[in-house]
């Protein structure tokens, strides 16, 4: 079980809720920390799970996470947790998300928040060429790392496959596709699978799948970021089975 670094206030508090006090390792705060009512919120809900907080300079704390005050806010906590797919359980109209080769930290952070807010029962990522659960991720998921499942896997296709045989069906959303994500009956469960910024869905992911599906657009020579069509899509998905 690895450790994961989580940074920022939003990020860092969700965290303190949700975590259980044997998997919350560790937590420091910035000298003068009493002075910023957010920060005094955060030292309450770690007194509340016997988590002490180490004192450190800003200093210290960038150079642990490599990082700058502006981003961490002051805060960082290292948490022992990770999900077991095999124990993830999944309702007749579950949503699972693939990102295929997506790079940048703002943009995955932004589609984990929006998972979550989704009710997204997992989230897969390829091992080789994606951000990865950086502390930038962490932080711009604004607590969303806490609820969705996220699995970090060097084969995307045998996970893929292991889908469809419990009966989910696959999705590709490609902007070149005549199928309108309107058009479609999404009330089942259902995996959708993203490019990442630039480079698409690799041709060994798109063979597994059994439908393409596009958002309409106007501008045909441009597309949209990959944050912004999976907002659209899961609250199409969302919205169908309400």
């Amino acid at each position: 079980m690895s450790i994961r670094k989580v940074i920022g206030i939003h990020s860092c508090r969700e965290a303190l809720k949700i975590r259980k006090a044997q998997e919350l390792k560790k937590m420091y705060l910035k000298q003068g920390w009493e002075k910023n009512s957010s920060l005094r919120e955060l030292a309450n809900l770690a007194q509340v799970k016997n988590l002490q907080p180490e004192i450190v300079s800003i200093k210290k704390i960038n150079r642990l996470i490599q990082s700058i005050e502006e981003l961490h806010q002051g805060v960082y906590l290292e948490i022992e947790h990770s999900f077991d797919f095999n124990k993830v359980s999944f309702s007749e109209s579950a949503t699972i998300l693939v990102l295929d080769r997506v790079q940048d930290p703002r943009n995955f952070g932004a589609i984990i928040r929006t998972a979550w807010l989704m009710g997204v029962s997992a989230l897969f990522i390829s091992s080789k060429n994606s951000v990865g659960l950086t502390p930038s991720v962490v932080k711009s998921a604004s607590g969303g790392v806490e609820h969705v499942p996220i699995f970090v896997k060097d084969n995307l296709s045998q996970y893929l496959k292991e889908l469809k045989n419990k009966k989910f069906w696959i999705y590709a959303l490609d902007s070149r596709s005549s199928k309108l994500i309107w058009d479609e009956n999404l009330k089942g469960p259902k995996v959708f699978i993203l490019g990442g910024e630039g480079l698409g869905i690799r041709k060994s992911l798109k063979n597994i799948c059994d439908e393409s599906l596009s958002i309409p657009q106007t501008e045909k020579n441009s597309n949209y970021n990959v944050s912004v069509v999976t907002a659209i899509v899961l609250s199409e998905a969302l919205r169908q089975t309400l």
